[in-house]
């Protein structure tokens, strides 16, 4: 009978993100492992402080892998007193388990730190290492050889390279900007918990997303979350109100999940009525959505009801909330394909209409091309900043 293969996960996980994820993944199918722990330090030797508790990052772990059986969580080095040394680690894993067969999952920052690491010989003997790396990187290849002739036995995991960082993570959660690199349970927590930096959610909007969550994809709440702190951050910086600009971004796509049909039911059942293009499409969503937001959402501002329902075609007159969340709805981290966006972004914190004119003007172009009509009401706002 062939020994049980374990993958181990360590590091910091300040917080859990999506590479992490991805490199068990690719790990566990390639290498056909039986499972895969994740194994948080609790006093790493090579960092001063971490920003969040061991009991946070223990969570935020717990959240982000839940939907896969193949994964555990364990709190081995979080219960250790002194500082977290994976040779450590290893020796009592394979003290209560001395015939599974353990990797070691890393990337090529540690591979090449290696030498740095507590007691590396005899950690050698203890596990096998699986590597994510670059192809022909001279560095790692050294390395490679190095370690290999110091009885080290690693297995290749090519990935394709994704600059995704903690730390960069958590500088932008600070600065008010969404990260579409983490899962959405675990910014949920940071947000609940006001992690690195945030604000504690309030109650409203805690609600607000509970409810968003039954009504969307994983992929729509996400961006809708992205949305919301687009816009509190252009508030901030145009001094507009920000909580019913958070209020309108977040819940701005509220309806976007619905069929037409639906859609359109809603609208007869309230007697609203629409211009042929708006009620036979999906921009049906955007006014429907300002229904929902009264009805369900409970909310009674004229404000958000307007910066919900023109947040796709615009209109004239448009006042700085409105522009907020018709921009934010553009240019939010998880868009990555938009024309112009780094313009726009940058247009956005300093002059509204500018950056409005020319989303307007990048996505007239490729609508031009994919043989589509921008909306009347588009047309009506371009028209309108010109004046």
């Amino acid at each position: 009978m062939s020994a049980k293969k374990v993958g181990i996960m360590g590091g910091s996980f300040d917080p859990i993100h999506d590479r992490h994820i991805e490199l068990a993944k690719a790990a566990l199918k390639e290498y056909k492992l039986d499972n895969i722990i994740f194994i948080p330090s609790g006093k790493p030797p090579h960092k001063d402080g971490l920003s969040a508790s061991a009991g946070e990052r223990m969570q935020m772990i717990r959240l982000a892998i839940a939907d896969y059986k193949e994964f555990s969580l364990s709190n081995i080095e979080i219960t250790r007193s002194g500082k977290s040394y994976t040779v450590d680690t290893m020796l009592q894993l394979k003290k209560e388990n001395p015939n599974v067969d353990y990797y070691y999952i890393i990337g090529e920052d540690s591979l090449n730190n290696l030498e740095n690491w507590y007691k590396p010989l005899e950690l050698f003997k203890l596990c096998n290492f699986i590597v994510a790396k670059r192809d022909n990187n001279a560095e790692t290849n050294k390395s490679l050889m190095e370690f290999s002739n110091m009885g080290a036995k690693f297995f290749m995991l090519n990935l394709s390279p994704i600059n995704i960082s903690s730390t960069q993570i958590r500088d932008d959660l600070k600065n008010n900007y969404f990260s579409k690199d983490i899962a959405i349970p675990v910014f949920e927590y940071i947000f609940d918990m006001g992690l690195y930096g945030i604000i504690p959610i309030n109650e409203k909007y805690r609600d607000y997303i509970i409810k968003l969550s039954t009504m969307l994809t994983d992929k729509r709440l996400a961006h809708s979350l992205a949305v919301a702190f687009t816009a509190k951050n252009l508030a901030e910086k145009h001094k507009i109100n920000k909580d019913l600009t958070t209020t309108a971004a977040l819940l701005h796509d509220c309806a976007k999940c619905m069929s037409l049909r639906t859609l359109q039911q809603i609208a007869g059942d309230n007697n609203l009525y629409f211009d042929p293009v708006t009620y036979n499409t999906s921009l049906l969503h955007a006014p429907i959505g300002a229904q929902l937001a009264k009805s369900v959402f409970g909310v009674d501002d004229e404000r958000v009801f307007s910066a919900i329902s023109y947040h796709t075609t615009g209109m004239p007159g448009m006042n700085a909330l409105d522009m907020i969340v018709f921009l934010a709805d553009k240019i939010e981290p998880t868009r990555i394909s938009y024309p112009n966006l780094e313009e726009i972004r940058r247009l956005a914190e300093t002059d509204l209409k500018k950056a409005i004119k020319l989303s307007i003007k990048s996505t007239g172009a490729y609508l031009k091309i994919s043989g589509k009509k921008v909306h009347i009401n588009t047309a009506r706002l371009l028209e309108w900043l010109k004046k």
